[in-house]
């Protein structure tokens, strides 16, 4: 029996295709997962930008009232630091309307040319003790065309009290200062004078007009403005420096040499230092409340403000650094520098940071702290350049009365110093060093490099080291007391 199979091929099954309203769904679930997950993404965004929002505005805030507070500080301390301020504290003490007249009178009767003129600036620069030849004749003949100049600021020098020229502090940073370069115009006229007496052997003239460059220096003396007391603390230096030609050149008596030490060893630089830091400081707040946007809009009248605080963070930083450098100033050098140093560090640091934001939030006060920086440096050269001369004149002293120069600065006490000078720029308590070599002698400090170079000796004017440099070969007079005039 025969079975037949048959084989039936079954076609495949087609799978099934889902309906049309489940396709319709599954499209539409991603594009509604990407617009979830781009709004959680906006979301998150949002609260980023946000949370900075509240940040830096919660950073404002705290800077604004920290601002607020060390001003509250200031107030209760007595400084100045709104024009208002600055003007009750310029017009303060024993002033002398009278004295400031006189000085603004000598200074309009100088003679009306340009000191950049190439016959003027050859002849200051020839300024050399003693003058001669072409040099000389020059100087006589510019002197009597500044006679009436000379005779008004003597006049100003015989009056009680103190100084207070005519500043418009409103104008804050760009507060114009006409009467300081007047000044010192008119100290390097009586510097000629100076120079012109000692070559032609006029002891009384030459002490004199030193004389008259510390009393034209001490009129700026109150000034409350840093530009003002480094053009006084310049005008002080210059006077030092004439020091060494007054002890090579003339045969002075120990009364004259005492009357110049004393007034040379009862000036103050430390004093000057904070006064000019109270000025920059009240400079900073009107800069930050009427100046300043951007610091390149610094001076740009067209971006002045409304009395309202910009950049808060930016000011708090740059009264904390000032802060710092005015504590400093209460403390005597060496100290005094080594805290300022620090200080500047600090602020030197933040301009050479990698970070773009941190010296953009903080370029205003790296910008106006430039003026602090360094001028606890320029304190110490005019301090060890003062004790130099004192102590070099407390030398020549010593000569005339014992016929021969001391062994040491040690020696000179208590007869002619007080006390031995301390070195300004050394690290740790040391004494000006004294070095006699051949004919000559040096007082010196070790300069801002902190390093005895003993460079003077060799280059009077060299910048390694800060002091004096006098020819030791004037004949000594032993206990000489005559007058000049005897």
């Amino acid at each position: 029996m025969c079975r037949c199979v048959v084989m039936t091929q079954l076609a495949p099954t087609p799978a099934e295709s889902p309906p049309e309203h489940t396709r319709a769904s599954s499209g539409g679930g991603w594009r509604t997962n990407l617009l979830l997950v781009l709004a959680a993404i906006l979301l998150l965004a949002g609260l980023v930008v946000g949370a900075i929002y509240w940040r830096i505005q919660f950073e404002r805030r705290q800077a604004i009232e920290d601002v607020q507070a060390e001003l509250d500080r200031i107030a209760a301390a007595g400084e100045p630091i709104t024009p208002e301020e600055m003007h009750r504290y310029h017009q303060g003490g024993p002033r002398s309307a009278e004295k400031a007249r006189l000085w603004l009178e000598a200074i309009k009767a100088l003679p009306d040319f340009k000191d950049g003129s190439e016959e003027n600036v050859a002849l200051f620069d020839g300024l050399k003790s003693p003058l001669q030849g072409d040099v000389l004749a020059r100087a006589e003949a510019l002197l009597p065309k500044v006679a009436e100049a000379i005779q008004w600021a003597e006049e100003a020098a015989k009056i009680d009290g103190e100084s207070r020229f005519p500043i418009e502090f409103e104008d804050g940073m760009t507060a114009l200062t006409p009467h300081v370069m007047g000044l010192i115009k008119l100290a390097r006229f009586f510097l000629l004078r100076h120079c012109v007496a000692i070559a032609r052997g006029d002891a009384d003239q030459a002490i004199e007009s030193l004389k008259m460059i510390l009393t034209i220096a001490d009129a700026l003396e109150y000034e409350p403005l840093l530009v003002s007391q480094t053009a006084r603390n310049g005008t002080l230096r210059m006077q030092f420096r004439e020091v060494p030609h007054l002890l090579d050149t003339l045969e002075l008596t120990d009364a004259q040499l005492a009357d110049l030490q004393n007034r040379l060893a009862s000036i103050d630089f430390q004093q000057s230092v904070r006064r000019g830091l109270l000025g920059e400081r009240a400079g900073a707040y009107h800069a930050f409340h009427y100046l300043m946007e951007e610091p390149d809009e610094l001076f740009d009248e067209k971006e002045a403000g409304d009395g309202t605080l910009r950049r808060p963070a930016d000011f708090r930083y740059y009264l904390d650094a000032t802060s710092q450098f005015l504590a400093a100033a209460q403390r005597p050098l060496p100290e005094a520098r080594v805290q300022a140093m620090r200080v500047e560090t600090s602020i030197k640091e933040i301009q050479k940071s990698g970070s773009r934001w941190k010296k953009r939030e903080l370029a205003g006060s790296i910008l106006l702290l430039e003026a602090a920086i360094g001028s606890f440096n320029f304190w110490a050269n005019c301090e060890s350049d003062r004790d130099s001369a004192v102590a070099a004149i407390a030398f020549r002293r010593y000569q005339l009365a014992h016929g021969k120069p001391p062994e040491s600065l040690a020696a000179l006490c208590p007869e002619f110093l007080t006390s031995v000078p301390q070195d300004p720029f050394a690290e740790s308590p040391t004494p000006l060093r004294m070095v006699v070599a051949d004919d000559r002698f040096a007082i010196y400090s070790v300069g801002e490099n902190g390093s005895d170079d003993r460079s003077l000796l060799e280059d009077p004017k060299s910048t390694d080291d800060s002091g004096i440099v006098v020819c030791l070969s004037l004949p000594p007079k032993p206990n000489s007391t005559k007058s000049p005039q005897e």
